[in-house]
């Protein structure tokens, strides 16, 4: 697992990579830097790690930049290209070939990049709704991405889902138990999780809900977090 970025104390950010093998149990590693330090988003695949988008300083300057690293080679990271709108609070996910990201700069764009080349994103399509703070990480399968819920004006609970290898609008999906944001969610190629993050009240929950990937439909509950929790992290063992 490699995880870079965030901010340290609430008010600085910072530029360390770090990573974990998942077969065995230890502490983080140092992995590299990232280009800047900032607040960033991950995805990619097994070969490659991207980290794109992000803030400078907590409260200021949004920016496009896209890092990648390879995973099976520690070291520092390379510009990969840009997004095409600054922001933070973006929503991952994609295939192998293809990592696709959506709700940068609070809009209901979705954008891509060959994941294998460096280059500039791309226009996808568009999300069926126009919000920020989706919930983020990589909720994909082989076949399908999905992005739930968000912020824009209100709480929203709408899930879409975009087919990675072929580009256009994303499509509903079904609806998350209640409006909710800035949670995280992973999958395996069965099923896809949402858990954590803040409800209506703008406070932060413990719930889990599940989908089945395949099988466009309302999320069920799951089950609930140790502990509540928003702007969290997820990881699956097993993804497309």
């Amino acid at each position: 697992i490699v995880y870079g970025g965030g901010d340290s104390d609430g008010s600085t950010v910072v530029d360390t990579i770090g990573y974990n093998t998942i077969a065995t149990a230890g502490n983080a590693s140092d992995f590299g830097n990232l280009t800047q330090a900032r607040r960033v988003v991950g995805t990619g695949n097994i070969t490659r790690g991207l980290f794109l988008g992000g803030y400078l300083a907590p409260g200021g300057t949004y920016v496009n930049t896209v890092d990648y690293i390879t995973i099976g080679s520690t070291g520092n990271a390379t510009d990969f290209g840009d997004i095409l709108a600054a922001g933070t609070y973006v929503s991952s996910g994609g295939d192998a070939t293809r990592a696709i990201f959506a709700g940068a700069g609070a809009t209901n764009v979705i954008q891509y990049v060959t994941t294998a080349t460096p280059g500039n994103a791309v226009d996808f399509g568009d999300m069926t709704v126009t919000t920020n703070a989706r919930y983020k990480g990589e909720c994909a399968g082989t076949l399908r991405t999905l992005f739930a819920g968000g912020y824009s004006g209100g709480y929203i609970n709408t899930i879409d889902f975009v087919t990675p290898a072929t580009t256009g609008n994303a499509t509903d999906f079904g609806d998350l138990t209640a409006g909710k944001y800035s949670g995280s969610s992973t999958s395996n190629d069965t099923y896809g999780t949402f858990a954590g993050g803040m409800d209506s009240t703008g406070s932060a929950i413990n719930v889990i809900e599940r989908v089945t990937l395949a099988s466009a439909g309302n999320a069920a509950d799951h089950g609930d977090l140790t502990g509540v929790s928003d702007n969290n992290g997820g990881s699956s063992g097993a993804a497309s």
